[in-house]
């Protein structure tokens, strides 16, 4: 017998065919349309969750959209050098040994993002990165007050997407928005389902079962009749009519203003400007946006905060010059002052070094 084998959805997908059903997807069922619509909102949060800042001078292999996918469905990576391979690596990592007094750890077993490459040892296949050990740099001082025994192969440095709780591992985004974007989902389906619960649309009581054959072939007949603008459909057989569905019509855009909350929520989590988790559909007063607008930027920093602490002690262990700039898609802010809100492929060094960079920077 053989043994385990696991599915190849990815192939399937490829192929044309939906892994679930096995049937071709353009037949999918409109009982899809909720997972349809939350695939669209995913793409879209990670999208946004990965251009909220823009990287530069990183080395050759990484770019600032796969540092940023990495953090956004693992939550927490090391930066390190490999003297092997002579380059350096952005990748998850779990904990080897022990941690200090605040929980931090000590030394660190990087682990591979998606890939799975091996290599012989002691006659048996072992992942890559098991090799990969390292001790993370935590502060400045431990570079400073010794800097002859630190040699890079030996050290990494962490980079988390926001600031810990209790432990040291953090929820990724992509965990953290999961259930606000199922809630999204529902929504335009919710709404798609009040429609046509109140669009006047009757059931017919049919004597036998082949009459329904019929009462399909007339839906389609009077859908495509009102598509086309025609005011008469024929329609053959005394058949009674009897009303299945009644009752008032609820309001459309209460289903809509649920979901705008929704992703004004999913955004603001993310620091990025919304109109709140309740949009008000008056005249909203300056002090109440502004309110709305310090809560989000204070997230927002928090983000940011990580990631600039992160280039000035990577910088300073192995000699980069990495940066990383809040986006101005995402601020709304044109930081170069350009004329334009849209984020720039290069940058000048020299501005961008005498902008931040520096410790005292805030």
């Amino acid at each position: 017998m053989g043994g385990p084998v696991l599915p190849d959805y990815k192939t399937e997908l490829a192929m044309g065919f939906d892994p679930k059903t096995k049937l071709p997807t353009r037949m999918a069922t409109e009982g899809q349309l909720k997972e349809d619509i939350r695939k669209n909102i995913r793409i879209m949060d990670e999208q946004e969750a990965i251009n909220r800042f823009k990287w530069y001078n990183l080395p050759d292999g990484i770019d600032s959209q796969l540092l940023e996918r990495i953090i956004y469905y693992r939550g927490q990576a090391i930066f390190f050098y490999d003297d092997t391979l002579e380059k350096f690596f952005f990748l998850p990592y779990a904990l080897s040994g022990t941690i200090d007094p605040y929980g931090r750890f000590l030394q660190v077993k990087a682990l591979p993002f998606l890939g799975g490459t091996t290599e012989e040892k002691n006659g048996k296949l072992k992942a890559w990165t098991d090799l990969i050990i390292r001790k993370p740099i935590y502060s400045f001082e431990e570079v400073f007050n010794n800097p002859e025994k630190y040699d890079v192969k030996d050290y990494c440095v962490i980079l988390k997407d926001y600031t810990p709780q209790e432990s040291e591992n953090i929820i990724p985004r992509k965990d953290l928005q999961e259930r606000i974007i199922n809630l999204m989902a529902e929504a335009f389906p919710m709404a798609r389902t009040n429609l046509i619960a109140n669009c006047g649309v009757q059931g017919l009581r049919v004597a036998e079962e082949d009459s329904k054959k019929q009462v399909d072939i007339m839906s389609q007949l009077i859908k495509r009749s009102a598509i086309n603008g025609e005011p008469y459909a024929p329609v053959f057989g005394p058949t009674e009519f009897q009303q299945l569905t009644g009752g008032g019509a609820s309001k459309v855009q209460d289903f809509l203003m649920y979901m705008q909350s929704l992703d004004n929520f999913r955004r603001s989590c993310y620091g990025l400007k919304s109109g709140g988790v309740f949009e008000k559909k008056a005249h909203e007063l300056q002090a109440e946006a502004m309110v709305n607008q310090s809560n989000t930027d204070l997230i927002y920093q928090d983000s940011y905060d990580r990631r600039k602490d992160f280039c000035d002690l990577v910088n300073l262990v192995f000699g980069l010059q990495i940066w990383c700039e809040p986006s101005e898609t995402a601020t709304g802010i044109d930081a170069n002052m350009d004329g334009t809100t849209v984020d720039d492929e290069t940058v000048d060094e020299t501005q961008m070094f005498s902008q931040g960079g520096s410790e005292d920077e805030e």
